[in-house]
């Protein structure tokens, strides 16, 4: 029950079943807590659980690390976040990833890059989803040449596979600045079939830019 409310998105009624639930004397399981946290976006009814598994001594693993940290952040509690991810025992990629990605959506480019690099100070490799994280970022904030360093990296330096996402987050970001031919030109040798999203970014940001016949990227 807990579990479908919170799939669909009705989490203050998930929330009070939750709290029955404990009323009542039953112990939620792991699964339990990940299906409010992962649907919660609501700061009383964050705190108001996070309290609930402080109080019981509920394992702060990974998993569950991560779904405080994205409930946070969805919550507009960055600081909430970072202060999960300073305390856990334990931390991996997906740990890494979920920071990296909250903290991109309100702070500095410093700032997640910071924490992409005491990542791999710290020997976890990034995966092909931080990267789809970096780049989503860079192309928020207008980063061209950050995002360039950072597509390439994926196969140059971290022996990674360039995904279709990856590709297309790079044509957001020059297509927002406005290097058309340079968006046009990675669709094109991209070894990618059927790329339908990449191709529509690039006219939405041709008809963004004005360049509505295609001139000079054709």
């Amino acid at each position: 029950m807990i579990g479908g409310l919170a799939n669909a998105q009705k989490e203050l009624c998930a929330y009070r079943l939750f709290g029955q639930m404990l009323r009542e004397g039953c112990d939620p399981t792991q699964l339990t807590v990940l299906s409010i946290l992962r649907a919660c976006s609501d700061r009383t009814v964050a705190l108001e659980l996070h309290h609930h598994m402080i109080e019981r001594n509920f394992k702060e693993d990974t998993t569950t690390g991560s779904a405080l940290m994205n409930m946070y952040m969805k919550c507009g509690e960055p600081q909430a976040a970072c202060k999960v991810f300073d305390m856990l025992p334990n931390r991996n990629v997906t740990t890494w990833t979920t920071m990296i990605s909250g903290l991109s959506r309100y702070s500095g480019h410093q700032t997640f890059i910071h924490y992409f690099h005491n990542m791999q100070q710290e020997g976890c490799l990034p995966d092909e989803v931080t990267f789809s994280c970096i780049l989503s970022a860079c192309s928020s904030m207008g980063l061209v040449d950050q995002g360039w360093i950072h597509f390439n990296s994926i196969t140059q330096k971290h022996g990674l596979s360039t995904t279709m996402e990856h590709c297309n987050h790079m044509v957001d970001i020059l297509g927002r600045a406005g290097f058309l031919s340079d968006a046009k030109d990675l669709l094109v040798t991209f070894p990618l079939e059927s790329n339908t999203v990449g191709w529509t970014l690039l006219i939405q940001h041709c008809r963004m830019h004005g360049n509505v016949a295609f001139e000079g990227i054709a």
